[in-house]
């Protein structure tokens, strides 16, 4: 079974942080439900084709933050918790991030967070994505790996069938 969900890069293209995180949430609680279904002789395999937008973690979070603290305003910067490197909300005028006031409320789901780049959607980033690996063959899952190599591990572990 191979399946992509499509619904955080949707998010992240329109900078909305609190959408793109509910949709990995959704995400985990999916392959949660696979990994108690399949059984030790199936390869699981998990990743993304790309990443999107650059979401930053910003200084200034406290110590122990969790949930919606993401989602706000640093009660020490004034500034968001959360910013992009391209899409909407970019630049007002070249120098200036348009950075709504602390008391914007960012934890409504469609709600653009602040941006590096103004662009009408966010840029696919080239940083490495992640690959996570259960049963025969996820031995293999470590380190950095060439894209190739996870059809190679696919198909090592299809021909031991």
């Amino acid at each position: 079974m191979i399946t992509e969900a499509a619904l955080p890069d949707k998010a992240c293209h329109l900078n909305q942080a609190r959408r793109a995180l509910e949709e990995v949430l959704v995400m985990d609680r999916t392959v949660a439900l696979i990994r108690e279904k399949i059984g030790p002789e199936v390869l699981l395999l998990v990743t993304t084709d790309h990443n999107t937008a650059g979401i930053t973690l910003n200084p200034g979070l406290p110590v122990g933050a969790k949930g919606e603290t993401f989602l706000k305003a640093s009660p020490i910067t004034k500034l968001p918790v959360l910013t992009f490197a391209s899409g909407p909300g970019g630049m007002l005028d070249g120098n200036t991030m348009a950075v709504p006031n602390a008391a914007t409320d960012w934890t409504k789901p469609d709600s653009t967070f602040p941006a590096l780049i103004q662009a009408g959607s966010a840029w696919h980033t080239g940083g490495n994505v992640w690959l996570l690996g259960q049963g025969p063959g996820s031995e293999k899952v470590r380190g950095f790996l060439d894209n190739t190599d996870i059809f190679k591990i696919m198909a090592a572990a299809i021909a031991e069938k």
